[in-house]
């Protein structure tokens, strides 16, 4: 690392399994987390724009805050869900309920691997 010329990008989910004197060699650390309640919103918005949906209800922004360990990943999934289907229009409602389908698989498939991180985001390797 020390004789690269170049930006040098790394990820990890196990940073803290990581050697001190190996952290000291990154400038910048930085660490990403679930969604807050604004970013649950913003991705919302973002993810599910092309179905021009009207705003979220009060009991619809408090469904989709209510949903734990939400990542932008699991938009991006959901999303996808709709292109592969075809879905043109969708309720806001399949929508959310298709979040916490999203949240509930991947905790499953967490809780039941090998390399279960306790709820951290990204990908495990031997």
């Amino acid at each position: 690392m020390e004789h690269f010329s170049g930006i040098f990008i790394m990820a990890s989910n196990f940073a803290q399994n990581l050697d001190i004197a190996a952290l000291r060699r990154f400038t910048y650390k930085l660490q990403f987390d679930y969604l807050d309640v604004a970013g649950k919103l913003h991705f919302f918005k973002l993810f599910f724009k092309h179905f021009k949906l009207p705003a979220l209800s009060v009991a619809e922004k408090k469904q989709l805050e209510g949903i734990a360990d939400l990542s932008p990943g699991d938009f991006r999934n959901v999303r996808q869900q709709t292109y592969y289907l075809g879905a043109t229009q969708l309720s806001k409602q399949t929508l959310i309920k298709a979040l916490q389908e999203e949240v509930a698989n991947r905790q499953k498939y967490n809780l039941n691997s090998e390399f279960n991180t306790q709820s951290r985001i990204g990908f495990a390797a031997r």
